[in-house]
């Protein structure tokens, strides 16, 4: 059986901060090709966001291939998984595929949009009620970079 609350981690890496109220990280790798959200999309809300006088943080592993958008910082393939962690506590938005950092998001009490992949909604979702899960068939290519932000800037308020 799985938990029906939410539940938070005080045992993952870093130290509890208060969370920047205009920092969103974005991370832009998956485990499954069917999980991962188009880069073109996820530099599209980068973009916007920085232009809305948000600083976006992209994170990501070493053989993710991504190229951020000016404004943005890209610590892409150059963070280990405790720096990321605390990026992912201080940020007041996150947002992620269907992946782990969605996960770590949701343990560490960090409001999260997911844009979901393939798996079983019911079963595999990121437990916690600070969440917007956004899900078109299954495919991720299917979200546009607006109902991105729009899910996100809800999230700050």
């Amino acid at each position: 059986l799985l938990p029906s609350s939410p539940i938070t981690s005080d045992f993952l890496p870093g130290e509890p901060v208060a969370r920047d109220p205009r920092l969103v990280s974005i991370c832009v790798g998956a485990g499954h090709p069917l999980k991962v959200v188009p880069p073109d999309t996820l530099a599209k809300v980068g973009a916007e966001l920085c232009e809305q006088s948000y600083d976006v943080v992209y994170l990501g592993g070493e053989g993710d291939s991504f190229r951020a958008p000016f404004g943005t910082a890209d610590l892409v393939g150059k963070t280990t998984i405790a720096e990321s962690v605390d990026w992912i506590r201080k940020s007041a938005v996150h947002i992620a595929g269907d992946t782990g950092t969605g996960h770590i998001a949701a343990a560490l009490g960090t409001p999260l949009v997911t844009i979901w992949g393939n798996m079983p909604l019911d079963r595999f979702r990121p437990y916690t009620e600070s969440v917007s899960i956004l899900n078109r068939d299954g495919n991720p290519a299917n979200v546009p970079p607006s109902e991105i932000v729009s899910a996100t800037l809800e999230r700050m308020a």
